[in-house]
């Protein structure tokens, strides 16, 4: 993957955003809308006349790898752990044969499949797709608790 510059300076990572302030629902939704619509992004094989983009697994999404842009958009980063999904075949940037699906990021962002070593092999693309979602539904989870609208009279 080519790396690029975010449009607006970026306010730190997700976690960092979230550890100091709140938000209302607006703002939250347009957080995790904004992730969302990045992880949709990546996850769908493109062919725009001659430009192929790969569908493509993250497998390390979490808080400390999203940034928050000045319009309270996100952008996902840190691809180290990313690989280009091409069926069956699992190929990491750079590289041509075959990788390792047990190489995986966070701990804490790890789908159950995958810390009990259960992945199923034998559809890798959607695999490591469901694995980048079920980290997702944690960052919706992080935002949202953070979420004023959800929880009035108290401090989340």
């Amino acid at each position: 993957l080519k790396s690029r510059r975010c449009c607006s300076p970026p306010q730190g990572s997700l976690c960092q955003y979230l550890s100091l302030q709140t938000g209302d629902w607006v703002s939250c939704c347009r957080l995790t809308h904004s992730v969302t619509r990045g992880l949709a992004y990546l996850h769908t094989e493109l062919l725009r006349g001659d430009i192929y983009k790969p569908a493509v697994s993250h497998r390390d999404l979490n808080s400390r790898n999203v940034l928050v842009k000045n319009d309270g958009t996100c952008v996902i980063s840190d691809f180290g752990l990313s690989m280009k999904l091409t069926g069956n075949r699992l190929v990491r940037p750079g590289e041509e044969e075959n990788a390792a699906i047990s190489e995986v990021g966070t701990v804490r962002y790890m789908a159950p499949e995958v810390l009990e070593g259960a992945v199923n092999l034998r559809d890798c693309e959607s695999a490591l797709k469901q694995v980048d979602m079920y980290a997702l539904g944690l960052i919706y989870w992080e935002t949202f608790m953070r979420c004023t609208d959800l929880f009035p009279g108290n401090s989340p």
